[in-house]
C-alpha cells in the first residue's frame, strides 16, 4: 500500500472465505492498512470479530483493498453511508458500530469487563500522585475562559431543552429507586460539599488529620492485561507499596516485575527473587590465546559460555582490547565493525544453521534479502534452515493483452484483485494499475 501513502480514502478489508468486509476510511490510507495488518499479525486488535477471523483462517485468507479515493471532508459521511446501505441490504460486516463518529455508541461491556476496570480505576488513582496528576490537569483546562465559556454555553442550551430535562429527571429517578443506598450517599457528598464551601469562606486552615487508608482490591493476574493496565499498587501479603518501591528493595527495575508477572509469577515471587548475577570469571593469559584460537570455529556466545563471561568480555580478547602482549593502545588492536557488535547486543537475534550461527541481518545479507522476510518465515513456521536457505520466489511477469485487461475490469469487484492476480499470473500492483486507469487505459 506504498502508493496510497497520504491519500485520503474508503478501504476494505474481505475475508476471502465467507466473504465478509470490514469498511473503514483514513486520511492517510497506507498508514492505515499497514497498521491494520501489523496489529492483526500480533494478535492485538480491537476489532475482535475481525482478529477472530484472522486468527481462524490465517493471513492468506484476507485482502486489503482500496474501495475508493475522497477529500478529507467526504471521508466520514461516505463511509457511514457505505456502511449503513451494507447493513440494509444484509451484508454482514466486521464492524462493530454503525456510527461512524461514535464507535462506541449504543456498546456494552460485559459485567465482567466492567468489574475488570473498576478495580483497574480503583488501583489507579490510589496514588496520591496519580490523582495530583489528574486534579492538575482538570485546573489547567478549566483556567482556560474559552473552555469554560464553550462548556457555559453547553450546558444552557441542555437546560433549555425540556427533552433533556425530563430525561434527565427520569434517569436520576430510575438510579435512585433501583441502586440501595443511593440517596444516603448523595446526601453525605453534598453534607460534605457543604461544608467544604463553609471552611474556605472563613479561611480555616484544612484539616491535618490523616486520611483513613485506601483499600485497593488486588486485582487477579490471571487476566488477559496488558502491560498499561497493572496496577501502580501491588499487595504483597498485606504491604501495600508502589511497583517503584517493590523493584528498589530487590534492586530490579519496574518493568523486570511487571514482565515476571505476565508470565504467570506470583506476587511473592515477583517483589523478591533477585535478578541472577552476570557471569564474571577471572581469565588467564592462557585462556585467552584458547578464546583467539578457537575463534570463530565456536560463536562468542559458545565461548562465553565455555569460559564463564559475557560475550562482550569475548569480543575484547578477541580484537585486543585487554589481554594483548604490547599492553591496550588504539592502534595495535583491531576494532569491531557494526556487524560484529550486533552479534554481542542481548537483542541480537541469532540463527544456527548447520553448525554455523550468524545474525538475522547478516544471513539475510548473504541471500539479498530482507531481514523481516526471515522473521516473517520463523513466524509463519519456516524451519531456520529453510528461513535461511530459499531466495525469494520470481515475481508474476505474464504479459497481458487489452482483451486481458477488459476481462479484469469486467470481473471486479466480483473478483478480488488478489484472485485477479493468481488468475492471470501477474502482481496485484499490476491488476490495481489496470483498475484505476493507470495501464491499458
Amino acid at each position: 500500500m506504498k502508493t496510497y501513502y497520504g491519500v485520503c480514502g474508503l478501504y476494505e478489508i474481505r475475508n476471502l472465505v465467507g466473504g465478509i468486509r470490514y469498511i473503514g476510511s483514513s486520511e492517510d490510507l497506507g498508514k492505515r492498512l499497514g497498521a491494520h495488518r501489523n496489529q492483526l499479525r500480533k494478535g492485538i486488535h480491537g476489532n475482535r470479530l475481525l482478529q477472530g477471523a484472522w486468527n481462524k483462517y490465517g493471513e492468506a485468507a484476507f485482502a486489503f483493498r482500496v474501495a475508493a479515493l475522497l477529500v478529507e471532508a467526504d471521508q466520514f459521511p461516505t463511509e457511514g453511508r457505505w456502511i449503513k446501505a451494507c447493513l440494509a441490504d444484509g451484508e454482514l460486516l466486521y464492524n462493530l458500530a454503525d456510527d461512524v463518529l461514535a464507535p462506541g455508541k449504543g456498546y456494552k461491556h460485559t459485567p465482567e469487563t466492567r468489574a475488570l476496570r473498576r478495580l483497574i480505576t480503583i488501583a489507579r488513582f490510589a496514588d496520591p500522585n496519580e490523582r495530583k496528576k489528574v486534579s492538575d490537569s482538570a485546573k489547567r483546562t478549566l483556567a482556560d475562559p474559552e473552555i469554560r465559556a464553550k462548556r457555559s454555553a453547553q450546558r444552557r442550551a441542555e437546560n433549555a431543552d425540556p427533552a433533556m430535562r425530563k430525561k434527565r429527571s427520569d434517569g436520576m429517578k430510575a438510579y435512585y429507586a433501583n441502586t440501595p443506598g443511593a440517596r444516603e450517599k448523595t446526601a453525605a457528598a453534598v453534607r460534605k460539599t457543604r461544608q467544604r464551601m463553609k471552611l474556605n469562606q472563613v479561611e480555616n486552615p484544612p484539616s491535618t488529620a490523616p486520611e483513613p487508608p485506601l483499600v485497593v482490591p488486588a486485582i487477579p493476574l490471571e487476566s488477559p492485561l496488558k502491560m498499561r493496565d497493572i496496577p501502580y499498587l501491588l499487595i504483597v501479603n498485606g504491604d501495600t507499596k508502589t511497583l517503584t518501591e517493590w523493584a528498589k528493595g530487590v534492586g530490579i527495575t519496574t518493568h523486570a516485575i511487571v514482565f515476571r508477572l505476565q508470565n504467570g509469577w506470583t506476587p511473592e515471587r515477583a517483589v523478591s527473587e533477585v535478578a541472577p548475577e552476570r557471569p564474571n570469571a577471572k581469565l588467564t593469559l592462557e585462556q585467552a590465546t584458547q578464546i583467539r584460537a578457537q575463534y570463530p570455529a565456536k560463536s562468542y556466545a559458545e565461548l562465553a559460555s565455555q569460559f564463564g563471561v559475557d560475550k562482550k568480555t569475548v569480543l575484547n580478547i578477541i580484537h585486543g582490547r585487554i589481554f594483548h602482549d604490547d599492553g591496550y593502545a588504539p592502534t595495535n588492536h583491531d576494532w569491531a565493525n557494526c556487524a560484529e557488535r550486533s552479534t554481542i547486543k542481548s537483542t541480537s537475534h541469532l540463527i544456527t544453521v548447520n553448525g554455523e550461527t550468524k545474525t538475522l541481518t547478516a544471513w539475510a545479507d548473504d541471500l539479498g534479502i530482507s531481514p523481516n522476510t526471515i522473521q516473517a518465515r520463523l513466524k509463519n513456521g519456516w524451519t531456520p534452515e529453510a528461513a535461511a536457505s530459499v531466495k525469494h520466489r520470481p515475481l508474476h511477469n505474464q504479459k497481458l493483452t487489452p482483451g486481458d485487461a477488459a476481462k479484469i475490469r469486467a470481473s471486479y469487484p466480483a473478483t478480488p484483485s488478489t484472485k485477479l492476480a493468481v488468475m492471470f499470473g501477474v502482481s496485484k500492483k499490476s491488476i490495481l494499475n489496470i483498475l484505476h486507469g493507470k495501464t491499458f487505459k
